[in-house]
């Protein structure tokens, strides 16, 4: 007796399709959607209503996590093992737990006839859609060992380049943080004590000294308005940011900073091209590959861009032109991707192009960091000299009084 089911889908453009359907059962429901080129994410009877969860899906799994489970997937598969007994063995030995707990359900999911793309599409939060979108690709052109290893070889090039950016910024960022705690800690716990001094002479107080002290009240009497005025910048700050408006203007004052801008440039071209190169080269639809590209892009500039890029080439033309609107893009990079568009070999040249910025990256962050340091070190020597002094200018001038 055929049943009401209730389906949440993808289509070849990454875009989700939900609905009922009647069928005898939940394969059958799987089999009609395949035949419409679906790729299927979940199906329950429409009767049910299921709370499903992973245990710690909260949790995002790193991109270190997600290299080394395809390297050794990649591995495995080109040594003639099983597709289902593989990824037993990975789901026993990986050490994060999400990721585990989704090997099992993906591997529950091939046992009941799904395909490897669908099972992993129904967890986002631990294979992202430019994985499954590759799997996809590799399960059709029978070449999974393959996809794989570029997979492993991107995400593995993603987290050095994310580690290069954090590691040149911690001691900046730690400097400056220690650097801000000091002052503060002089003006609430240090300068109070002098202030009864300065008050018990009677002589006029030089201006930086009344300023220091004002802000020395300030913070020490009216502590929990500034707590509260944090609390409120913070909040104001996240909802501008959720604001689509908002975040346009942060994202286009990010990209015309001193070297920050420059920086930030140079790492959504290398992160563009190494995705949109990837996916090419990995059989994946070039429209499908810029959908999955703009669905990792985080600056809504380029993601404008993305969207006119796609429709550009369902237009007939070419994909320069509307990355060059986004602002991001060198003239280098522009050429490089036309060329590779006339001579039929834009993922040989986004490759290129990755490469060439990747180099430009480690230049840019050795920049910053060299950069960074001696001007925060001048700043919070400055305040904190200034602090100083102004302590001592009202013993100077009794000294000379005397």
């Amino acid at each position: 007796m055929a049943e009401l089911f209730r389906y949440r889908a993808r289509d070849r453009t990454g875009k989700v399709v939900e609905g009922t359907i009647e069928a005898n059962s939940s394969q059958a429901v799987i089999g009609q959607l395949r035949a419409q080129n679906l790729i299927v994410t979940k199906v329950e009877k429409a009767t049910t209503k299921t709370n499903f969860k992973l245990p710690f899906s909260e949790k995002m799994v790193k991109t270190k996590d997600l290299a080394i489970f395809s390297r050794q997937f990649s591995t495995m598969i080109d040594a003639g093992v099983p597709l289902l007994r593989a990824l037993t063995i990975l789901q026993v030995q990986v050490e994060n737990l999400t990721l585990q707990a989704a090997l099992k359900e993906v591997i529950k999911d091939l046992e009941r006839g799904m395909t490897l793309s669908e099972a992993m599409a129904r967890h986002p939060k631990v294979f992202p859609i430019m994985y499954t979108s590759m799997i996809e690709a590799g399960e059709v052109g029978g070449v999974l060992e393959e996809v794989l290893e570029r997979m492993a070889n991107h995400f593995e090039k993603e987290d050095e380049i994310k580690e290069k950016v954090k590691s040149a910024l911690t001691y900046p960022t730690v400097v400056f943080s220690m650097a801000i705690l000091a002052v503060i800690f002089m003006l609430v716990f240090v300068l109070p004590s002098f202030i009864g001094i300065f008050e018990g002479m009677d002589m006029e107080l030089p201006a930086p000294t009344l300023f220091v002290i004002a802000l020395s009240n300030m913070l020490t009497g009216y502590w929990y308005i500034h707590i509260g005025m944090l609390i409120l910048t913070v909040y104001l700050f996240r909802r501008f940011l959720n604001d689509p408006k908002g975040k346009r203007m942060i994202d286009k004052i990010v990209l015309k900073a001193p070297v920050f801008g420059d920086l930030q440039k140079k790492l959504i071209i290398s992160r563009f091209s190494r995705t949109l190169g990837t996916l090419l080269k990995s059989g994946v639809p070039i429209i499908t590959s810029i959908e999955v590209v703009k669905k990792t892009t985080a600056n809504t500039l380029m993601i404008e861009s993305l969207e006119k890029a796609k429709n550009s080439i369902r237009d007939g033309q070419g994909l320069s032109d509307p990355l060059r609107d986004s602002g991001v893009f060198t003239p280098m990079a522009l050429h490089m991707i036309a060329v590779g568009e006339e001579t039929g070999e834009l993922d040989m040249l986004l490759e290129k192009i990755s490469f060439f910025y990747d180099r430009e990256i480690d230049n840019a962050v050795s920049k910053l960091s060299s950069a960074l340091e001696p001007i925060i070190m001048v700043v919070m020597g400055v305040i904190i000299g200034g602090i100083v002094i102004s302590f001592l200018l009202p013993m100077v001038a009794m000294f000379d009084g005397i």
